[in-house]
């Protein structure tokens, strides 16, 4: 199973898991309405008929969060809001796949947009999300391999259906974090090297400018459903505080790198 978001990094993975193994699948999911396809959906399925692979597009519904919140924080061993939402949409996927007992591996394109770094701000009614650091990129991409380390919202939360998980990207870190800054820093980096690793005809296919998985739709997706029911990542800290019985001297022990309040240890950390 390869989760094909329609975007670069999946497609490759989709690309060569076809060439190797017996039989692929691909799954797509999204939040839109029945009579709406995202843009994400549309280029996975023009990708996965082009790849002659099979396609699941699956529709989410925002109330399954709600009743699985609990469940989301306990696999992700997450209160960060980012990795909290990235673990939401993981967790709907395998309890999909898990429900109708499709057990077979998973495969992500996970890790790629932390190697290049090339996450950006999200704005929702003027408001600005996820919001960049004013640091180097490459203190950014490390920033962001630590913040992805010291979560489980991946492979911990396909684990808690007995799934198992692979990254195949996370096979190649010692490439990735040793790109020259003179090739790193170009806007389209990812695209001038990764864009070489499938046929130019299915690169053209694929999303050159895509939405995070946590924004799915026009209304801001996991982070928008978030955003308007008032789950914000102070209330995600108390709830996995109350939930799980942890100590404020413990909790933030348990997680040292990637919080965003910890503007020291970004300056403390050495690349």
């Amino acid at each position: 199973i390869v989760c094909l978001s329609g975007g670069l990094d999946s497609t490759i993975i989709a690309y060569y898991a076809k060439k190797i193994f017996k039989s692929t699948i691909s799954i797509t999911a999204s939040f839109d309405k029945k009579k709406r396809e995202s843009l994400d959906a549309y280029h996975a399925k023009k990708i996965a008929k082009f790849l002659k692979i099979k396609n699941i597009s699956l529709k989410l519904q925002f109330d399954d969060i709600k009743k699985e919140l609990n469940n989301i924080l306990f696999s992700s061993q997450d209160w960060r809001d980012y990795n909290v939402h990235c673990a939401c949409l993981n967790f709907l996927i395998a309890k999909y796949l898990k429900k109708r007992r499709i057990e077979l591996p998973v495969l992500t394109g996970d890790m790629m947009n932390e190697f290049f770094a090339d996450y950006q701000n999200e704005t929702i009614d003027g408001k600005i999300y996820y919001q960049r650091p004013k640091i180097s990129k490459k203190l950014y991409q490390k920033y962001l391999i630590n913040s992805l380390d010291s979560s489980n919202r991946e492979t911990g939360v396909f684990n808690f259906f007995k799934i198992k998980l692979f990254q195949p990207y996370s096979s190649l870190i010692d490439f990735y974090v040793n790109i020259p800054n003179k090739i790193f820093n170009k806007k389209n980096c990812k695209y001038e090297i990764n864009g070489k690793l499938i046929p130019k005809s299915l690169f053209k296919m694929t999303l050159k400018s895509k939405n995070r998985a946590q924004i799915t739709n026009k209304q801001g997706g996991i982070l928008g459903h978030f955003i308007k029911n008032g789950i914000s990542q102070k209330y995600l800290l108390k709830k996995f505080k109350k939930d799980f019985k942890l100590k404020n001297s413990w909790i933030f022990d348990f997680i040292n790198l990637g919080l965003f309040r910890s503007k020291n240890i970004i300056k403390s950390i050495k690349l």
